[in-house]
């Protein structure tokens, strides 16, 4: 009898691990596409989708996953892993070092791959040279490999979660503008920068997922089709679609009818615009969404961001919108979703960056104010997120430049809040202090807050053995205050800061912050 071919020993087990936050499965994005390939080269693949909790388990500390299953799911997992015996298994997630010497010990000899990021993913070179299959000539996967989404649904917190399947193509973002006519850039290097276009802080890698002459609607009808063909009841497909190909949101009409015709059933889309590619849109949307109501679809757009409402900030981020675009952008889609509100929804709070190195106590107010005049959530993230500082974009170069922000550490355990609650690992990441130190003492009093206002929700991993974030919780516990408003809060701390001077004591402010706003209620 002749010999298996090498690459049909090849086994490749996908592993999905999904969890309430939708943000945290973009990583597994590319999996029907792996598997495709994977099956066109001779190699058997299998991918199980299992909806977990990230805790105790594992002993996470912030921004570290540990996987936290249930007795009957970690059976069901492990003897899945067994049954398949993967020769490689590749997850979206780091499961902790527990739970892979558990599966390298039910496939032995397993090779255990964990995502590290989109950049590699997009190549099927990577993929290939991982099987040990042969090298394909078309660097793409999008538009030249056939995707397969069947895949188990291994527990019933899987489903729950309705994790997203990506619609692959083109790039995420088009925004291009250039940095040379920035002032604040003038005179900075930016050699080292991987990119000086877009965003000043962005690190997203800019490749295209497809070759850019193909049809976006096109490729987006290969995928939606592939999805009804091998995606069969009760798997993979929730019928929630991240669409992640700005080309497409440009042709929004083109997309729909595509998608009338295919006959898909109830879904909901998910789209990420620019405020001003919503705006462009307006017209457009207005004349769809009936009949996209009428069909039972839902467009719904998210990660469409402000970033800052003051205009200096904006402007040291190249983001080209001014408050009066974003005003028109935020007040068309809260009318749509009045309109609407079985077909069209805007997630509450926009992505927002709260604070920065060159953050004032004058940008902190506008900043306060605009979220609260537009009824942003009292205690969202537009409070308390800070700027993620990545080395090789053009704002670290600035910040490089100017002396004495980059840092080795961070001051204050605040400022890494947001992203210890995202639980995602960031490479790369350079601390940086205020330039500001009354804005660096606002931000981690009203950080605090914020994270006491949402203990429910977040554990307080951050701030664990924190003595003011303890004194604070003890104080507002035994005063009785009310926590469902961090945002007039923060504002009363700005307004009792301008009064005050160094040292400046925390306690003291935070007194005087509860006490005007009680005396305003």
């Amino acid at each position: 009898m002749a010999a298996a071919s090498p690459s049909r020993r090849r086994r490749l087990l996908l592993l999905e691990i999904v969890t309430s936050s939708p943000a945290r499965n973009q990583r597994a994005a590319w999996f029907p596409f792996f598997k495709g390939l994977a099956q066109g080269a001779g190699c058997r693949a299998l991918w199980i989708c299992v909806g977990a909790r990230f805790g105790s388990s594992e002993g996470a500390r912030p921004g570290k996953a540990g996987l936290d299953l249930c007795a009957a799911d970690r059976e069901a997992l492990l003897r899945r892993f067994a049954g398949f015996a993967p020769t490689h298994a590749l997850a979206n997630e780091p499961v902790g070092p527990g739970w892979e010497r558990l599966l390298r010990k039910s496939a032995p000899g397993c090779v255990f791959v964990t995502t590290e990021g989109e950049g590699r993913e997009t190549r099927a070179r990577w993929l290939s040279g991982l099987l040990g299959i042969p090298a394909r000539g078309n660097p793409y996967l999008v538009g030249t490999v056939e995707p397969d989404y069947d895949a188990i649904m291994l527990n019933a917190l899987a489903g729950e979660c309705r994790p997203f399947l990506a619609i692959l193509g083109g790039v995420s973002c088009g925004y291009r503008a250039g940095l040379s006519r920035n002032p604040y850039f003038r005179g900075v290097d930016l050699s080292g920068c991987r990119y000086r276009h877009g965003c000043s802080f962005c690190s997203a890698p800019r490749r295209p997922m497809s070759s850019l002459k193909g049809d976006p609607v096109g490729l987006a009808r290969a995928q939606f089709a592939a999805v009804l063909r091998t995606a069969g009841a009760g798997g993979r497909n929730c019928g929630r679609f991240e669409v992640r190909d700005a080309r497409l949101f440009a042709r929004i009409s083109d997309f729909f009818g595509m998608i009338f015709k295919l006959r898909l059933p109830p879904a909901e889309f998910f789209f990420a615009p620019r405020m001003d590619g919503l705006l462009r849109a307006g017209p457009e949307l207005e004349r769809l969404l009936p009949e996209i109501a009428a069909r039972g679809h839902r467009l719904t757009l998210f990660r469409m961001v402000v970033e800052h409402f003051s205009p200096a900030e904006n402007a040291r981020f190249n983001k080209g919108l001014s408050p009066e675009r974003i005003d028109r952008a935020l007040a068309l889609a809260a009318r749509l979703r009045k309109d609407h509100p079985g077909a069209f929804d805007c997630a509450d709070t926009t992505g927002y960056i709260a604070f920065t190195p060159w953050t004032t106590l004058d940008d902190l107010e506008r900043s306060l104010r605009g979220g609260i005049e537009r009824g942003f959530v009292p205690n969202g993230s537009w409070l308390y997120a800070a700027l993620e500082l990545q080395r090789g974009t053009p704002i670290a170069a600035l910040a490089s430049r100017e002396g004495g922000v980059v840092r080795s550490r961070y001051d204050d355990a605040a400022m890494t809040y947001n992203m210890d609650n995202e639980r995602r690992p960031r490479q790369g990441l350079l601390p940086w202090r205020f330039k500001d130190r009354r804005v660096a003492v606002a931000c981690g009093i009203i950080v605090r807050v914020c994270a006491l206002s949402l203990r429910a929700v977040f554990p307080d991993a951050t701030f664990a053995g924190d003595p003011l974030y303890s004194w604070i919780e003890d104080f507002v516990d035994r005063m009785r205050l009310d926590m469902k408003r961090p945002d007039l809060f923060a504002a009363e701390l700005v307004q009792a800061m301008r009064g005050a001077r160094p040292p400046w004591r925390r306690k003291d402010l935070i007194r005087r912050a509860f006490g005007r706003l009680r005396r305003r209620s």
